[in-house]
């Protein structure tokens, strides 16, 4: 006799028992579990039979009181209250027999606000299916968690549990019923749960499970957006504290990892990859990671670098000194100059004390050697942080390749210690001009100020000591050598010693006047302005050779510089001097912001100016940018038109400023800008469509020119996806742009699912997946059924082809795959779509071929859809199609991989096989295989059966296979179920497939 465990509430009011019973051989129910009296609390309803299936509680006189509570003993876990609950397991598994008598879910009070539940399923004639109590619905979804169907799927993990929380202790008490079973259906629903319970942070929930002793912690593999992890691994990125703790209290393996690339993973590496720059991190979230640091093999670089985002330069110092221990020489590569910045001076002089150590006991010093440019500017960085020690540590067992370099960083750092050891090297006091800035190793662009000397260290850091022992020793006889006179005047400037001013434009003959720009636009940034000092270096004739080095980075500009002052005098005397004319040209990043002379001067308001400006600058062009927002949005229309009487306006600045009249949605500007003969393209008609105003839409196809009859490609459709992706919103802007006639609808285009867009986005159509307006509109079918509709009739009615290629992916190995609109309309799970599209010529039997990975009918079968399903059979598709070469899979195939039983069940029916055709060439799999690698239990069971009735065996391979699918991906318990049907081996009859609607069907 079949051996069956359920858990049965008591009856009496005041000392009710609730128990745990098992059937004995000769069919007695003997309990195994008593569980001690109730006080008063919660309600538990009278229990009811376990032998007949449950609608609703009973209302019974001697169910407990209103405030009856539940006390458990220990090894239970926290159990505040149950509700009538009664859960009856049967094994061995029998797919066929009636979902009562394998999962009795029974009488669980109906929850506030969910009284009816909507669910798309392939259980009845429909899909679409109203469970009217959440009895039904809890029933149906603890099954789905066992067996991995596409139900749960439907539902966030983490909001599982919390659901059922809402009915009482339902976790709880399957959990107690998890200890004492046994099975493939006991295994697979503790794996799903354990998932569950990670997603959801859950400690309690994991504890208890844990504690079944019928999970392996090492073994589940918690799938999250398509990436596999281990349990420790995903509850690390998701910052879960408690449940991190309690696995590695239960020995999980902080080191395992199930990414494709190792070094990318374990527990450590995961929690610090979750955290973003700059971002506040608990204290407990620290302490965390101190603990797996202890536990983790090896600290990998990358670890490092991911903890340096971090706030917490402790952590950052234990791990450095890990990595100097154990593998010193990935201690150069990992990000070594801002550790330099984070730590103190004593930490990294231990950490470097480690690593030179480790290097002579390893390497006998060869690192010192092979990383030794890398040392060299640690050396610097060490000295210009002000380090003195690390700096003694280095200096013991490295020489610096240029001493005068590591003599401007100490005096930068303002170490005197370390001035004095570095004199005592004999430095170059005179050295040529160089950097000492982390930019300059990483080689990144550099600007104007990023040079140094000596010198002009020794001026910035007002030491006089030091400046005239540096100048005595020939730095006031080489000025005139690079651009050692520019750098130490700026310097001079800077800390406003204007008796060295002097002293260095008296010195330096000839006078490099094309080195005093610098020094200028310093003196006019400096707060308060330098106005003596810059009157000083004009009249020295610092204005004749203003040309170098105008970089739109840096903006050194003196004229640039006093505009922003607003500096009347200094305007009007370097206007009066000779500018170059690329001065009025050259762009300037300032506070952040992109701006230009004319545009600074706009912004003054001073008209007086903006007519100088434009006397000494001709050519110079206005082109409105994002800087020019205000501007435009306040400006009056004269404005624009006399800058375009005054040539300011180019045709790219047309452009540009009907652009930002669109971005800031001014009609009136806009318009203006296309009196003045702004030329409207498709980009600037889809920045209309994101602002979504209608008017400026109008606007822009009014003045679209008409030149032919036939509309450019791709034309417009990029503003058209954007207009789709809108939903409802944008039925306007839609029916707009195809009214006009102006648009190719039929190109794809890449686009913008969230109907926002990101300007400036370098977009690839060799990389970037694209779609054309057809296949938009049958996405938005998702989440917008009707308008999606809708917009694909008014489509279909303009000419657009049904059986054209609607979308195309790329995968990760770059590898396209294109799409049909009746693929994307079966994916959606829009009957009415799939009918649509037939009616207007859509091949329901187009072949796997070409680009194409699916037949609709296979697709039908994955996505999957029972109604659609019937309907594509009932038109004549063929139900055994090959699949494609690659990444393909015949429609049973596919309908075991995705779990739906009621599919499988109607394929069989109209004659597929389980035998042929062979799958894919890659990545292809066997319909048992398929069930196993994604955790359909029941699946597995069906398709053991129904192979018996086709003749079918499964070879030994193929189970062994399949055995290993499941368990790479974490499913254990369909694992057990091809063991355990392996071992059983009998016939076993098999019922009609078209009659069979077994739960799990979806």
């Amino acid at each position: 006799m079949a051996s069956t465990t359920r858990v049965h509430p008591g009856k009496t009011k005041n000392l009710g028992k609730v128990t745990i019973e098992k059937q004995d051989d000769d069919g007695n129910w003997v309990v195994v579990e008593d569980f001690s009296r109730y006080s008063r609390r919660g309600s538990i309803p009278h229990a009811t039979s376990s032998r007949a299936p449950i609608s609703a509680p009973p209302n019974n006189a001697d169910s407990v009181g209103a405030t009856d509570d539940l006390e458990i003993p220990p090894g239970y876990g926290d159990i505040e209250y149950i509700n009538n609950l009664e859960l009856t397991f049967t094994n061995p598994f029998d797919p066929f027999s009636p979902a009562e008598n394998r999962y009795t879910f029974g009488a669980l009070p109906q929850a506030s606000g969910h009284d009816s539940v909507y669910l798309d399923s392939g259980l009845q004639q429909s899909p679409n299916s109203i469970f009217n109590s959440a009895t039904d619905f809890n029933q149906l979804l603890l099954y789905s968690i066992a067996n991995g169907s596409a139900l749960v799927h439907k539902i966030p993990p983490e909001g599982i549990l919390e659901y059922l929380s809402r009915f009482g202790d339902v976790a709880s008490l399957m959990i107690m019923l998890l200890k004492i079973s046994t099975g493939p259906i006991s295994t697979a629903l503790a794996e799903n749960m354990f998932q569950a319970a990670i997603e959801a942070k859950d400690k309690k929930a994991v504890e208890k499970l844990i504690a079944t002793r019928i999970l392996d912690i090492n073994s589940i593999v918690c799938t999250h957006q398509g990436q596999q992890y281990t349990p420790i691994e995903r509850a690390a990125s998701l910052r879960s504290v408690d449940v991190v703790e309690l696995l590695m209290e239960m020995n999980a393996d902080v080191n395992k990892s199930l990414l494709a690339d190792p070094e990318d993973g374990g527990a450590l590496r995961n929690l610090l990859s979750s955290i973003r720059t700059g971002e506040h991190v608990d204290d407990e979230v620290v302490k965390l990671a101190r603990k797996l640091i202890q536990k983790t093999s090896y600290v990998h670089p990358r670890i490092l670098k991911a903890a340096m985002f971090i706030d917490d330069p402790n952590l950052v110092y234990v791990l450095a000194s890990n990595l100097a221990l154990y593998n010193h020489p990935d201690l150069w590569t990992s990000n070594l100059f801002r550790m330099i910045a984070m730590l103190t001076d004593e930490a990294l002089t231990k950490i470097m004390r480690q690593c030179f150590e480790a290097c002579e006991k390893e390497h006998r010093g060869r690192c010192l050697i092979e990383y030794g440019k890398m040392i060299d500017w640690a050396l610097i960085r060490a000295a210009v942080h002000g380090h003195p020690r690390l700096v003694d540590v280095i200096l013991a067992r490295h020489t610096p390749y240029r001493s005068y370099q590591l003599f401007s960083a100490v005096i930068r750092g303002g170490s005197e210690h370390a001035i004095q050891t570095v004199l005592t090297m004999s430095p170059d006091l005179d050295g040529p001009t160089h950097s000492i800035e982390d930019i300059h190793w990483t080689y990144r662009h550099r600007t104007d100020r990023d040079a140094s000397t000596s010198f002009s260290e020794a001026i910035k850091a007002r030491d006089e000591q030091l400046t005239n022992k540096i100048a005595n020793a020939g730095a006031l006889s080489s000025l005139n050598k690079e651009r050692r006179f520019e750098l130490a005047l700026a310097a001079a400037v800077e800390t406003g010693n204007t008796a060295l001013v002097r002293t260095l434009i008296s010195r330096c003959k000839p006078l490099k006047l094309d080195q005093m720009c610098l020094p200028l636009a310093i003196a006019i940034e400096q707060d308060p302005i330098q106005e003596h000092v810059a009157e000083e270096l004009i009249e020295a004739g610092a204005c004749l050779g203003i040309a170098p080095r105008t970089r739109i980075d840096t903006g050194t500009s003196p004229l640039f510089a006093a505009l922003v002052r607003r500096n009347r005098k200094l305007v009007h005397i370097l206007l009066d001097t000779d500018l170059t004319v690329t001065d009025g040209k050259t762009s300037f990043i300032w506070k952040g912001k992109e701006t230009c002379l004319l545009l600074e001067a706009l912004h003054w308001g001073d008209h007086m100016i903006l007519d100088k400006i434009r006397q000494v600058f001709p050519f110079a062009a206005f082109l409105p940018s994002c800087g020019s927002t205000e501007l435009l949005q306040n400006g009056d229309e004269e404005l624009f038109r006399g800058l375009h009487r005054d040539g300011l306006l180019t045709t790219r600045g047309l452009w540009a400023g009907l652009q930002t009249a669109i971005r800031i949605n001014s009609l009136r500007v806009a318009t203006v800008f296309l009196e003045l003969g702004a030329l409207v393209d498709d980009i600037l008609i889809s920045e209309a469509v994101e602002v979504q105003s209608v008017e400026l839409l109008d606007l822009l196809l009014q003045n679209t020119p008409h030149t032919s009859e036939c509309v450019p490609r791709e034309f417009g459709t990029e503003a058209l996806a954007r207009a789709i992706c809108l939903g409802p919103s944008g039925l306007d802007l839609v029916d707009g742009l195809l009214g006009s006639r102006l648009i190719d609808i039929h190109s794809p285009t890449i686009p913008y699912r969230d109907g926002t867009g990101v300007r400036g986005l370098k977009r690839d159509r060799n990389t970037d997946d694209c779609a054309t307006p057809l296949g938009t509109a049958i996405e938005q079918c998702r989440t917008n059924p009707q308008y999606g509709l809708l917009t694909i009739r008014k489509l279909l009615q303009l000419g657009v082809n049904p059986s054209s290629v609607a979308s195309c992916a790329y995968g990760d190995d770059m590898t396209a795959t294109s799409q049909l609109p009746l693929l994307l309309a079966i994916g959606s799970k829009n009957c009415e779509l799939v009918d649509l599209l037939i009616s207007k010529g859509a091949d329901y039997n187009a072949e796997a071929k070409y680009g194409y990975k699916r037949t609709p009918l296979q697709k039908a079968a994955e996505a999957p859809s029972l109604e659609i399903v019937r309907l594509l059979l009932a038109k004549g598709a063929k139900v055994d199609e090959a699949p494609a070469t690659y990444s393909g899979g015949t429609a049973i195939q596919l309908a075991a991989i995705s779990g739906s039983i009621a599919v499988a069940c109607e394929l069989l029916s109209h004659g597929a096989r389980l035998d042929s055709p062979l799958p894919s060439k890659g990545h292809g799999r066997w319909p048992l295989e398929g069930a196993a690698e994604h955790g359909h239990v029941d699946m597995i069971a069906f398709l053991w059966k129904a192979a018996q009735m086709q003749g079918v065996v499964f070879s030994p391979e193929m189970c062994a296979h399949a055995i290993e699918l499941a368990r790479n991906n974490g499913h254990g318990g369909c694992a057990e179920m091809i063991q355990s049907l392996q071992k059983e081996s009998k016939p076993a009859s098999l019922p009609q497939f078209a009659g069979y609607t077994g739960v799990g069907s979806f």
